[in-house]
């Protein structure tokens, strides 16, 4: 189930960036339905910090989307995909996605206990420092 993308042969190594790329679309979508509402705001913001963290065309970030929602739909825990992130990404990279998935999260005006709740959880499975949680708040909060 891995992401199909047009001409992989033009990128060496852009397998694992895709395969990390729908781990990365897939958890920020899990954040963005946590509330049970994944409205335009949060979309918008999702394409916008996907776009920016991977060099892809507006087809491939649809492409992207429409994947990960449907693996999200599919997946039976988180573990699935922080286990990629894991595998193929810096702290730094790490510490990118949750803030993307803050920013996600603040998107629509408002940060409910199921998104805060699934970002933490997000975070303790990637391992990333307990302050570096909290930082990414603070940024996506106050941009």
């Amino acid at each position: 189930s891995m992401l199909k993308l047009e001409d992989p042969a033009s990128e060496p190594g852009n397998t694992e960036t895709h395969t990390w790329a729908l781990a990365a679309a897939a958890l920020m979508i899990e954040v963005a339905t946590a509330d049970q509402d994944f409205d335009n705001s949060e979309l918008d913001a999702l394409l916008a910090i996907l776009s920016s963290q991977f060099s892809l065309t507006p087809e491939q970030l649809n492409a992207l989307v429409t994947n990960a929602k449907q693996q999200s739909l599919d997946a039976t825990s988180l573990y699935q995909f922080t286990r990629q992130v894991n595998d193929s990404c810096t702290h730094e990279e790490k510490f990118r996605l949750v803030s993307g998935m803050w920013k996600v999260a603040y998107a629509d005006g408002a940060v409910d206990k199921y998104e805060e709740h699934i970002i933490r959880r997000i975070s303790d499975l990637m391992h990333l420092p307990h302050s570096q949680y909290i930082r990414a708040k603070q940024e996506a909060r106050n941009p």
